[in-house]
């Protein structure tokens, strides 16, 4: 199995709807939102792969030690699918809509550079 089935497993995770709302919610609050439109769109896609990836990290972490054995033996296949991935951690255990919702706060605050302010 390759990487990008892993991602886009998780991808399905993170709803790509709300990730792109996010992008543009971080965009405007950060003060872009004079950009030209293909500065803006750049940067937006810029910012949904960084937010998708660092959900996609943090559900991995959040993983019990069973389960990211599990996902280790699974990303060793080449017949693994999509959905196979998005079970796994779907029936981890982890709540990752809190997951979810705690790494998108992060970035957040990394990006707009408030860390540590709360």
């Amino acid at each position: 199995m390759d990487n990008n089935t892993i991602s886009s497993s998780l991808n399905n995770v993170s709803d790509k709807e709300a990730v792109s709302r996010f992008a543009d919610s971080l965009i405007e609050e950060k003060g872009l939102s004079g950009l030209g439109d293909d500065e803006k769109a750049t940067l937006k896609a810029s910012i949904e792969e960084k937010v998708v990836d660092t959900i996609n990290q943090s559900l991995i972490y959040a993983l019990p030690d069973d389960k990211f054995e599990e996902l280790e033996k699974l990303a060793e296949r080449e017949d693994v699918t999509a959905e196979q991935v998005s079970e796994l951690i779907a029936n981890s255990g982890v709540d990752t809509q809190a997951v979810v919702t705690e790494a998108m706060d992060n970035f957040r605050q990394i990006f707009l550079n408030k860390k540590g302010e709360n």
